[in-house]
């Protein structure tokens, strides 16, 4: 049949701005699928995997921030080093300190879990996992105060909208957490976010949906929150005989004031004979002028509790004891989660009198899995990258966070959501229940088709990490987890644990920690 004219016209413009593909309609063979043909959008968001918004329309042109690099499946700076049209990754986003020595080890776990699971049949159907990562630390990787805030920010809208990433991993602090989720509820970014890192009881009970008909909330957490962290602490520092009086020195921000609360709560539970005085401090702070504070009380400290955002800064308070000549007064130190960095904490250079500290010393942390899972992980990451695991701190969580991630995107991938951070979400929920697998490349291909095939209510399988068995409360996006308390060996060369304790476990053994 011979169509008029006009009704030729209709179709043939229809199928170009439709962009439907190469089929034909009524006999008329349409263009292939190309955004930049009346694809318009607001942001990245709005665009089909592997094109980005420029200017009001869908473009194969990936964007560009100074900032922002291709971290996998090949580092380079340049985002356009990746054929995004023909490779057609699922993304993730990743925000960072990428020139903090003592982070850097977090950021090589999430890189080996991608590298894995790329080697492992990718995402599916020859696609792979990329990562871009946006570092928020500055040349020096410790950018602070509304350098750093700037960064995140921008970080953020980059991973977003611009990136078109529909969820952002991060080994960062509790507070650098709670911006950028602040960020993306109130720009409306429909970006699931997940930290390794951030343990503030603060981001518990966040209110972190877009809308309130969403089942689930953008923020989630593979690393359990200081509630259990204090209760560890407390104990600890209750059972020390030969203490009274605990100087609590801590950084004022969303991690340290809560934890810092949670410890005296703890010892006041405990009806504990120790007494504290707490000591806040900002980023730009004077360690020495904190110092002498700490010790111009008539009755001084006999035991320091330091609370910091990493291993720098309870290097440079240690040195401030020392100089203050008030080091010998210290009869036990104790420490928080985020100083656990061999990086740091065991360097050469460091004063004698540091050195003498920080060997005495006993720290917290969330534990990792006793299972064979965790003993894999860290013999793949010191092959890959010259890392020992039980060095630092929270790199099970952040090896486990990528997994997660890459499940919750294949998740929504499958209902064509992979740009939709609340389907991804849903992903996470998905994760709790099911046939047992274990977070690892050996697993990857079940969990890859469990959560991608079938009846959607099917579409379920119950992790188990190698920081734990991450038993998520999906209403919270917490996962649970035991509480390590760690020590230098006498040569700072390594780690020990001396004890791992269920938070709500009051019969913990602790004798080996005194």
């Amino acid at each position: 049949m011979r169509l008029p004219a006009g009704v030729l016209l209709v179709l043939m413009i229809a199928a170009a701005l439709l962009g439907l593909g190469c089929d034909s309609v009524l006999g008329i063979e349409r263009r292939s699928y190309d955004p930049t043909l009346a694809n318009k959008c607001d942001d990245s968001f709005d665009c089909k995997l592997g094109y980005f918004c420029t200017a009001g329309q869908c473009g194969t042109t990936p964007p560009n921030n100074e900032d922002c690099k291709l971290l996998e499946p090949t580092e380079d700076d340049d985002l356009g080093a990746l054929d995004w049209q023909a490779e057609n990754p699922l993304v993730i986003g990743t925000l960072f300190r990428v020139n903090n020595a003592g982070e850097l080890p977090r950021l090589r776990s999430m890189q080996l879990a991608v590298r894995e699971i790329n080697g492992n049949g990718g995402v599916g159907k020859g696609r792979k996992l990329a990562m871009v990562v946006c570092d928020y630390g500055g040349s020096t990787g410790v950018a602070e105060g509304t350098k750093a805030d700037s960064l995140i920010l921008q970080g953020v809208d980059f991973l977003g909208p611009a990136l078109g990433a529909s969820v952002i991993i991060a080994g960062s602090s509790s507070s650098v957490t709670q911006k950028a989720i602040d960020r993306i509820l109130a720009k409306k970014y429909p970006t699931a976010f997940i930290s390794s890192f951030s343990t503030s009881t603060q981001l518990t009970n966040y209110l972190d949906k877009l809308d309130d008909s969403d089942k689930y909330g953008l923020l989630w957490r593979t690393a359990p929150d200081d509630t259990a962290q204090a209760a560890v602490l407390g104990r600890l520092i209750d059972a020390h005989d030969n203490i009274s009086k605990v100087a609590i020195v801590y950084v004022d921000d969303t991690y340290g004031s809560p934890l810092q609360q949670g410890i005296k709560s703890k010892l006041d539970e405990l009806g504990s004979d120790k007494t504290t005085s707490i000591h806040p401090f900002k980023d730009d702070v004077d360690f020495d002028k904190l110092m002498d504070e700490v010790f111009s009380q008539a009755t001084k400290p006999d035991s320091m509790l330091f609370i910091g955002v990493d291993g720098n800064q309870v290097v440079e308070a240690y040195q401030a004891l020392v100089d203050s000549n008030n080091d010998d007064l210290i009869k036990a130190h104790f420490l928080a989660d985020a100083a656990k960095d061999a990086e740091t904490l065991f360097d050469s250079q460091l004063s004698e009198g540091v050195k003498t500290i920080v060997k005495s010393a006993k720290g917290t942390a969330p534990y990792h899995s006793t299972k064979a899972v965790y003993d894999t992980f860290a013999a793949n990451l010191k092959s890959a990258f010259e890392i020992e695991a039980d060095n630092f701190s929270f790199l099970a969580q952040s090896y486990d966070m990528t997994y997660m991630a890459a499940f919750g995107l294949v998740f929504a991938n499958a209902q064509d959501a992979a740009r939709n951070g609340v389907k991804v979400a849903e992903g996470f929920a998905a994760l709790v229940s099911g046939s047992k697998i274990a977070i690892g490349k050996g697993d990857w291909p079940t969990g890859l088709s469990t959560l991608t095939t079938g009846d959607l209510s099917d579409r379920t399988v119950d992790i188990d990490g190698t920081s734990g068995p991450m038993d998520f409360d999906v209403t919270t996006g917490n996962a649970p987890g035991p509480i390590e308390i760690w020590s230098a060996n006498t040569g700072l060369t390594a780690f020990e644990t001396c004890a791992s304790c269920d938070p709500d476990d009051d019969e913990c053994d602790l004798s080996k920690c005194l």
